[in-house]
């Protein structure tokens, strides 16, 4: 990943009634999010690049294992002991297997602030996260895979990645052909009459959500980023961030609601 440029916000007044008065289609006019960790966006390219390989290798030894006996009780002992204590296994099965598309390193921005702040209490990223599942799994298992090194890999950086200091990062007026779908596709393409279709631009000025429940977000990977300089925001500003960026207004009332009983929204996000 290009190294990141960011200044640092001390307030949020000059998003405060924010307001597009155009949609732009060449020029992205709505600020879009990167939530994550100091650690992840300050540490050598060196180190973002042996976490990504020591992560698929040990995404690749928990997929071989489990393909390979899954029919054995002591394998199946094994998964239902795993998953009771994270997910359900066809979700972790779905994750590791998305993981091999998913381009560690590459800089991804959502349109939900909400969204982005959830990510930053998970800055060893996606593929980080589903590596560290796999190696907590793995640890566990009494068999030797040959893969000891990396699984102590993978839970020591996430460790110390969790440990960072929790931020979220604003990108403003990134051109429309710097930004990527997921898969790597430009979001702006020609239809069958060769017209240029903006659907997808379109999209990205219809995400300021009014509520958690009432989200909806998009992701993007962005090219280029060393033409842009991002504005970070700290964890004080994290609250005032919700009424900057979303439709929520009350936000003492959103924070108290309950996000999962007895857990409310305030001690999930951590603010």
């Amino acid at each position: 990943m290009e190294k990141i440029k960011y200044t640092i916000l001390d307030n949020l007044n000059e998003y405060k009634n924010l307001a597009i008065d155009k949609e732009d289609y060449v020029v992205c006019r709505q600020p879009l999010f990167h939530g994550t960790t100091r650690m992840a966006i300050d540490c050598d390219s060196s180190v973002i690049e042996r976490i990504r390989n020591q992560a698929l290798i040990v995404i690749n030894a928990y997929k071989s294992y489990t393909e390979e006996n899954i029919d054995k009780p002591e394998c199946q002992e094994w998964l239902n002991n795993h998953h009771k204590r994270f997910v359900d296994q066809d979700y972790t099965i779905s994750l590791i297997d998305h993981a091999n598309s998913y381009q560690y390193g590459d800089f991804y921005v959502t349109t939900n602030y909400l969204e982005a702040l959830r990510f930053s209490m998970a800055g060893f990223g996606e593929l980080g996260q589903i590596a560290y599942r796999c190696a907590v799994a793995l640890k566990e298992l009494p068999v030797d895979l040959g893969v000891n090194d990396a699984i102590d890999f993978i839970i020591d950086e996430y460790n110390r990645f969790q440990n960072s200091e929790r931020v979220i990062l604003v990108l403003e007026n990134v051109l429309f052909e710097d930004l990527l779908n997921e898969l790597g596709y430009p979001i702006i393409y020609k239809d069958e009459n060769g017209k240029r279709d903006y659907t997808y631009c379109k999209e990205i000025y219809r995400t300021k959500v009014a509520s958690a429940h009432q989200s909806f977000s998009r992701s993007y990977r962005v090219k280029n980023l060393n033409k842009y300089t991002l504005k970070l925001i700290n964890k004080p500003l994290f609250r005032e961030g919700i009424k900057c960026f979303t439709q929520i207004e009350d936000i003492e009332k959103f924070m108290s609601g309950i996000y999962w009983y007895p857990i409310t929204y305030a001690e999930y996000y951590d603010i």
